[in-house]
């Protein structure tokens, strides 16, 4: 057991995927410089002129460079330190290998067979720039073999920064999370990541076949992306280009795999499956009738929403598919918008009637808001980052207690929905303006002959008599009187 009393209090715990690498940074100010004969530029030796001055890479440290990113790390082979701390100013790799040496005091302490600390990699970072406190830093030991990272000192998960477990299972893959993301930061060529390829590519073929043959796939990819991912691995012939390709790749699909219960007792075997018991919220009476008043608008939204977000896990594939339905839906209602719109000006200026004018207004109006909304969602949603994400950040952040994401869909259904409605205004405004034309010329008929014609009598009797027929009336109760009925006996 290690005792936490050996280890200075100046040294924390970290893990990989709370790295500063994307804190923003500055790199100094360019100026001229004389490019030598031959153009022979040894950036490997130091450079007093640079905008930070350096030195040379120090003896047995071995500089490498981030495959994707161009960040350049160190490793020393004889120490199997790894660090992202730019040790070619001296003052700081004075302070890395005085951390080293309180951590190399602790690992020969405490390793035995069954540990191997000694043949972890260890990686440091220097908390500060204070050369008055060398001995302070972060830490973490990375075990290739196990593929997972470890401390000196038993450490709490949210002292980490890490999320609660269920279990040992759940912990080993959070954990070799951490451990994918450090290779993908500090990928080192001499380590054989063969075997791990391998199973790479076989879970990838998998989840090619399981997406393509099921709906409810928990594959955080799809088909096209897993085959281009399989071609990636196949092209990296390099070996710090396939170790770096293989730990992206996992450190995706390991989140995945975490949310999804892989390997457990509950694992979800569908995403449209609930695990953690975190139900869709009730939909209220309230709601319901809103709905019906949007024609259904709302409720076909929200089934969409809650569809893709099962207890609060959204995939990238099927984000970028709602948003693009989303988007493409709304420019249909713009493009309906602007067809009312049209219609509702044209019989404006030729309206004389006062309804006609108040429900030709309110359809105007409803289209116009609809269509201003409408554009919103548009600008709004093109602007949205198009990962899994930015999903989660955008749903979580219009989630509300007791409602979830009601409130979202009523929003999603406004264009259309206005757009309907001033369908319907217009509507009845062309047919007020037919209906009292059609008055008026029965008007000037009567006033003009005197009398109806007997034909209109007939038909207009005719009309209600076929109304009063599709209601269930019985005509033959209310048109013959009851002692002029006849009774036929059997």
């Amino acid at each position: 057991m290690v005792h936490t009393a050996l280890l200075p209090s100046t040294f924390e715990e970290r893990i990989p995927s709370s790295s500063r690498r994307y804190d923003d940074k500055h790199a100094g100010y360019p100026k001229k410089r004389q490019i030598p004969i031959a153009g022979q530029i040894n950036s490997l030796a130091g450079d007093d002129d640079a905008a930070h001055p350096y030195t040379s890479v120090p003896d047995r440290w071995e500089e490498l460079t981030n495959p994707s990113e161009g960040q350049p790390f160190f490793y020393h082979q004889e120490y199997k330190i790894i660090t992202d701390a730019y040790i070619r100013f001296p003052r700081v790799q004075a302070r890395i290998l005085a951390c080293y040496a309180r951590i190399a005091e602790m690992i020969t302490s405490h390793d035995d067979a069954i540990n191997r600390l000694s043949d972890m990699d260890i990686y440091i970072e220097l908390v500060d720039d204070r050369p008055s406190s060398p001995e302070c830093c972060k830490y973490y030991l990375v075990d290739h073999s196990r593929l997972t990272i470890c401390f000196l000192r038993q450490v709490s998960t949210s002292t980490l920064g890490l999320p609660d477990v269920r279990n040992n299972i759940h912990l080993e893959h959070v954990l070799m999370g951490e451990y994918w993301t450090h290779c993908e930061y500090m990928p080192r060529p001499d380590v054989d990541m063969s075997v791990s390829a391998k199973k790479l590519q076989g879970q990838l073929a998998a989840l090619m076949i399981d997406n393509i043959s099921s709906e409810g796939s928990t594959s955080p990819f799809t088909p096209e992306e897993c085959k281009n991912y399989l071609k990636g691995l196949e092209n990296a012939t390099l070996p710090q280009v396939l170790n770096w390709s293989v730990a992206r790749i996992n450190s995706l699909l390991i989140q995945s795999q975490i949310v999804n219960l892989f390997g457990e007792e509950c694992a979800r075997p569908d995403r449209t499956v609930v695990v953690t018991g975190q139900h869709a919220s009730h939909r209220s009476p309230a709601y319901l009738r809103y709905s019906k008043a949007m024609f259904e608008g709302p409720s076909i939204h929200l089934d969409k929403l809650e569809h893709i977000w099962v207890e609060r896990i959204i995939y990238t594939h099927h984000w970028r598919k709602l948003v693009t339905d989303l988007i493409e839906e709304w420019t249909g209602a713009l493009a309906a918008a602007g067809v009312v719109w049209v219609t509702d000006a044209i019989l404006l200026s030729t309206a004389s009637s006062l309804m006609v004018i108040l429900l030709l207004a309110a359809s105007s109006a409803s289209v116009v808001f609809g269509g201003m909304k409408g554009v919103f969602l548009i600008r709004s949603h093109r602007a949205m980052g198009k990962y899994a994400a930015h999903g989660c950040q955008f749903l979580q952040s219009k989630e509300e207690y007791g409602k979830g994401l009601q409130s979202l869909s009523i929003e999603y259904s406004y264009p259309w929905a206005c757009v309907l409605w001033s369908g319907c205004l217009t509507s009845l405004a062309v047919l007020w303006i037919l209906g009292s034309s059609l008055l008026g010329t029965v008007a000037n008929v009567v006033s003009t002959v005197g009398y109806g014609p007997s034909y209109v009598a007939v038909t207009m009797l005719l009309g209600l008599a076929a109304w009063a027929y599709g209601k269930g009336y019985d005509l033959k109760s209310i048109c013959v009187p009851s002692r002029f009925q006849i009774h036929r006996s059997r």
